[in-house]
Formats: structure tokens, sequence, C-alpha cells
């Protein structure tokens, strides 16, 4: 291999539990990410950044939850021949509900709004940058549930739903799974 890398990442987390149905985190984040090709100089990513977040949790009764989640970031490579800037914003809610004591249902929904403040050289944003978002509104959606048939038995369902800024169509993905165990 030609390329050798470097990843570095710091986070601290403030956790606060107003009451048994109520957390609050607070999120602040920095890392770097630095790769070195001896094939080709242009591949070489000196990537850093930091960002803040937080995210709420609510639980609205007995076996069902709902979070959200908002995180600004803002990065930036340093490479040579000139620096590519960015900041990106995601929102994130999630709704967990137990069903009928034997399973999970899981839905999320994600949003995130990619912006480029300097690109004096026009190249496309590296994948080591905005969780490998492209420039734009991205949006993705998940429904998954697990349901315990039997002490034998398992069912899985599972939907994602993705729409970024650079696809004209939505891209859909499903898998469902009957699993028994001998």
């Amino acid at each position: 291999n030609n390329e050798k890398r470097k990843i570095w990442e710091q986070e601290w987390t403030l956790r606060y539990r107003a009451s048994n149905h109520f957390k609050q985190e607070v999120n602040f984040k920095f890392k770097s990410n630095k790769r070195f090709s001896a094939a080709s100089t242009m591949r070489n990513r000196d990537v850093s950044g930091y960002g803040v977040g937080t995210r709420s949790i609510f639980r609205i009764m007995k076996g069902m939850d709902n979070s959200l989640e908002v995180i600004g970031f803002l990065e930036e490579d340093s490479r040579e021949g000139g620096s590519l800037k960015e900041h990106y914003i995601k929102l994130k809610e999630r709704l967990t509900a137990s069903v009928l004591k034997k399973g999970r249902l899981t839905a999320i929904f994600q949003w995130y709004k990619v912006v480029i403040d300097k690109n004096p050289l026009n190249l496309p944003l590296p994948y080591e940058m905005a969780e490998g978002k492209k420039e734009g509104d991205s949006m993705e959606w998940s429904l998954r549930m697990d349901y315990f048939v039997s002490n034998n038995l398992t069912f899985t369902f599972n939907y994602r739903g993705r729409k970024d800024p650079i696809y004209i169509k939505t891209l859909h993905t499903g898998l469902m799974e009957l699993r028994a165990f001998f």
C-alpha cells in the first residue's frame, strides 16, 4: 500500500439527567485525519476540524423513547496548493419503541446541510470531510424491527432510504429475515 494514515479524535461529553423521563447531552469534538500518498500528492489530505452537538432524550412512556440530536461541525483540508473549508449541520431524530415486550421498533431520520466555504482549486469534497456527504442537502431515514417469535425464532425487518444532492433518484433498500436457531 502506498498510503499512510494518521487519525486522531477527541470528544468530551457532558450529561445531565433532569428526571427519569428527560436527559440532555452536550458534546465537543476535535478531529484530525492525515493521509500521505507516495504515488500521488493530489491524494494527500490534512483534514482537521471541531464541532459541538447536543442531544435530548425524552422517555414518552414506558418502552418508548425519542431523541433529537443537533451537530454543527467546521472542517478544513490544508493540503498543498490551497485549503478547502466547509461546515455542516446534522439533525437526527430517533424513535424507539418496544413491541409487545418481545421486540423493538426503531425509526431514524437524519438531515445534513453541507456548505463549502472555501475551495480555490474547485476540487470535489473529500470523503474524509462532512461524514462523507456532498455539498447540499442530504437525507437518510430507516425503519427497523426486531421481533422474537419464540426462543428459537427471530424476525427482522429493515428498510433504509437515502436522498443525496448528487443523485436525482431516491435510493431505497430493504431486508426481511427470519432466523431459526437449532
